[in-house]
């Protein structure tokens, strides 16, 4: 089967920048030569619950030549899918929903969504949560499947941390070889991976199908978000995983300012994304 052709397009994460996007965010991401937006749904970023801002945030992108192909449920504070306090679970799976609805209003294809939150237990009793947390994270990703099937949208979830809910690798393909792989794909997150020990060897052997990216560097130790090609990671290590998988882009980073001028670590994030293409180019050459 002839392989189809790398997408070249990249896109950036609304909270590289302090608030929610204006005029001048979204321009600027565009001279750089971004094509698209995930959007973060938190405040002051986004307001799930706002009946009328994915309306305005998809014209204020499309005004400049730009898009949302994506968005990230909540992931803070109190909200956790695999919660055993029930009633904590089923808000969480309410406001992802409202992501699902927001991200199609924004013409938006996928909400990337996490597995749960950290794990409280230690030893043999961790385990004995993970096992009932999973469970909970099935459940609540059953009716969020459903829900993103009515809405047109997909389903990414994204490979966590160490003592996070479906990490480590068994955890992690015992949850997804339990959904629906029509609505529901991965979001190879790759700053996670490089702190997460075995979860490249896992994508060496992967089977199921990589559906977008959150792409940041860090040093080894913890997530940074920094931009790629400024801290430790293997691109070519990275960009070969994702090829070998299927993936052809388009290419989302997940940087954030780590409390620089957004501006700034924008000019450094069009740098990496032209020095990625490049290396795309060669490696798709290669093979």
């Amino acid at each position: 089967m002839e392989k189809r052709p790398i997408n070249f397009e990249f896109g950036l994460q609304s909270d590289l920048f302090w608030d929610q996007l204006g005029d001048a965010e979204v321009q600027a991401a565009a001279k750089r030569g971004f094509s698209f937006f995930e959007i973060w749904g938190h405040i002051p970023w986004f307001d799930i619950y706002s009946p009328t801002m994915a309306s305005e945030v998809r014209l204020l992108v499309e005004t400049h030549g730009m898009r949302v192909r994506s968005f990230h449920a909540p992931c803070e504070a109190d909200w956790d899918i695999s919660s055993e306090d029930e009633k904590i679970r089923q808000e969480s799976v309410r406001e992802t929903i409202l992501s699902i609805e927001n991200c199609r209003r924004m013409r938006g294809e996928l909400v990337v969504v996490h597995a749960g939150r950290n794990l409280r237990a230690e030893g043999e009793s961790s385990d004995n949560e993970h096992t009932r947390r999973l469970k909970k994270s099935i459940i609540s990703f059953q009716v969020i499947q459903q829900a993103a099937r009515e809405n047109g949208v997909l389903i990414a979830v994204e490979n966590l941390t160490a003592n996070e809910v479906a990490c480590p690798q068994d955890r992690f393909l015992e949850l997804l070889d339990s959904l629906d792989p029509t609505v529901v794909g991965v979001c190879f997150d790759s700053s996670h991976a490089n702190i997460t020990p075995g979860t490249f060897e896992m994508f060496q052997h992967f089977r199921h199908k990589i559906i977008t990216t959150h792409l940041s560097d860090n040093h080894g130790v913890y997530d940074e978000h920094r931009p790629p090609f400024t801290a430790s990671i293997d691109w070519s290590k990275v960009l070969r995983l994702l090829l070998a998988n299927g993936f052809r882009g388009p290419w989302l980073m997940e940087v954030t300012n780590g409390g620089n001028d957004p501006l700034e670590v924008l000019a450094q994030m069009e740098l990496s994304a032209k020095t990625m293409k490049d290396l795309l180019q060669r490696l798709a050459n290669d093979d």
